[in-house]
């Protein structure tokens, strides 16, 4: 029974991390000459010099998110940002479901 949950627990975070359609739109951003917002550091930069806008991070959902006004934000492009961090997020509640079970 522990065996069937670790191996179906391991190929849904394999699908998260290789979801090729992902990396796809946010890769594609392109405004003032900025990199496509692929991570927290590059979603910033979209946000600062691309939009023009004051903060920009990625979101639970892979988009890029930048600060609008007062606590209002707004994607500039919806997948692919920040994968591996979305991933290790998500790994947290299977990891500790897995442990309750072997413990």
């Amino acid at each position: 029974m522990v065996q069937r949950m670790l191996i179906i627990a391991c190929g849904m975070m394999v699908l998260m991390a290789v979801n090729p359609v992902d990396a796809l739109k946010c890769a594609d951003y392109k405004k003032n000459g900025v990199a496509p917002p692929t991570d927290k550091d590059k979603c910033k930069t979209a946000c600062t010099t691309g939009e023009g806008l004051k903060d920009g991070n990625c979101n639970a959902k892979g988009a890029c998110s930048c600060k609008t006004v007062g606590s209002s934000y707004r994607d500039i492009c919806t997948e692919g940002c920040s994968v591996a961090n979305r991933v290790a997020v998500l790994a947290l509640p299977i990891m500790a479901l897995l442990l309750s079970l072997l413990g």
